[in-house]
């Protein structure tokens, strides 16, 4: 199968990209890194020339970027619209559980008019809404500081492996199951002020967690459950 994948240079992509190629796949790699733009539009059609699906893993800046939602509508309206033009038959995003319910932060607010931008095209559209990567939680750590100590929420939190994100994105593109919504999630529930104080003494990091059901991530409110997979 003939796939691109956008946002390939990037820490998800390029395992995408990777494993694909291992189980036989043509990758055609889109990214600014390469030379194909999806916010400007650069290269983009081109690229799609003759390709079957596309997984779209790319990103833009950090939670709490105000340049997020210019990221994200245009690379998302550029994408469906070279898309469509090319004869793309699928189309695999990925996204973050939570984003509904987390709208007043400016990345959440940007990844759900991603989504629904891929949603409202005539494509064949699955949207993967995954928990927090493992590989990320560190940075819990620099949330809320307040003197020598962090407040944290005790939300719950059900962080996943980017391996498992990167198997489940390739089974989805190979299986085709057509148009869907899923969250994937990893396999235990923990308390995100109790994974900071691990994340904390891992590091031997003499600062102090302390719980305040009031502390907000990054930068807004959080419900108790708002992170966990429905």
């Amino acid at each position: 199968m003939r796939i691109a994948v956008i946002g390939a240079s990037g820490f998800i992509g390029s395992r995408v990209t990777s494993e694909l190629i291992a189980r036989g796949h043509e990758v055609i790699a889109v990214s600014p890194t390469f030379g194909v733009d999806a916010v400007t539009g650069q290269g983009l059609r081109q690229s799609l020339e003759d390709v079957e699906a596309i997984v779209d893993v790319s990103n833009a800046g950090a939670f709490g970027d105000v340049n997020a939602l210019h990221f994200f509508r245009a690379a998302g309206r550029n994408l469906v619209a070279a898309a469509v033009e090319a004869g793309v038959q699928r189309h695999i995003v990925l996204s973050v559980v939570g984003t509904d319910r987390l709208v007043e932060n400016d990345y959440f607010r940007a990844k759900l008019v991603q989504e629904n931008i891929a949603r409202a095209s005539p494509l064949s559209i699955t949207v993967v809404r995954s928990t927090q990567f493992f590989e990320f939680l560190q940075s819990v750590t620099v949330m809320n500081p307040i003197d020598d100590d962090l407040l944290l929420p005790s939300t719950l939190i059900r962080p996943i492996a980017a391996d498992d994100v990167v198997h489940f994105l390739i089974r989805s593109v190979e299986e085709g199951t057509g148009d869907s919504f899923v969250e994937i999630a990893g396999p235990e529930i923990w308390q995100l002020d109790d994974l900071g104080r691990m994340l904390l003494a891992a590091d031997e990091d003499p600062r102090r967690i302390v719980s305040d059901p009031e502390s907000r991530y990054f930068g807004v409110p959080i419900a108790h459950d708002s992170m966990l997979a429905c």
